[in-house]
Formats: structure tokens, C-alpha cells, sequence
């Protein structure tokens, strides 16, 4: 094995993982978008910090925004603020 092949192998194992590690985010945010919404005032709030970190994913802001739009508590509505 030459230098170049141990290259591309080092190569595409980095990308196997980076591409595992956003599977796993991705699969995170989901799993916080099913409680979005659910539980007290709180627990939603909770929720909204947690997912702040997965806040590069666009379904996560589109989430967000449209629990935005049907939610009528100021409190709420403020964490959502702080959220963007």
C-alpha cells in the first residue's frame, strides 16, 4: 500500500464518521421537534435550548418558526425570541 491509497483511506474514514456524526444529530433534532410544543411551559422551553444546538438544520427553524406562528403565550413566545 502506497502513501496515496493510505491517504484516501484515511480520507473516506473521515468522512464515514462526519457523516455518522450528522446522521446522529439529525436524528436528535427530530427526536426534540416530537416534544416541541408538548408538556409545560417549561419543559417546552427546555426543549427550545436543546435544540438550539441543532440550529443549523434548516427543518429545525422551520420548526420552530411554525410553533412560532400557533403559539399565543408571551412567555413562549419570548423563549422563542431568545431561540433566534
Amino acid at each position: 500500500m502506497n502513501n496515496n491509497q493510505l491517504a484516501l483511506l484515511v480520507k473516506q474514514s473521515e468522512a464515514n464518521k462526519e457523516q455518522k456524526r450528522n446522521s446522529r444529530r439529525q436524528q436528535m433534532a427530530e427526536h426534540f421537534l416530537k416534544g416541541l410544543g408538548r408538556g409545560s411551559e417549561w419543559l417546552i422551553k427546555e426543549n427550545l435550548k436543546l435544540l438550539y444546538f441543532y440550529k443549523d438544520f434548516d427543518f429545525v427553524i422551520t420548526a420552530v418558526e411554525n410553533f412560532a406562528a400557533k403559539n399565543e403565550n408571551e412567555y413562549l413566545a419570548k423563549c422563542i425570541q431568545e431561540f433566534f
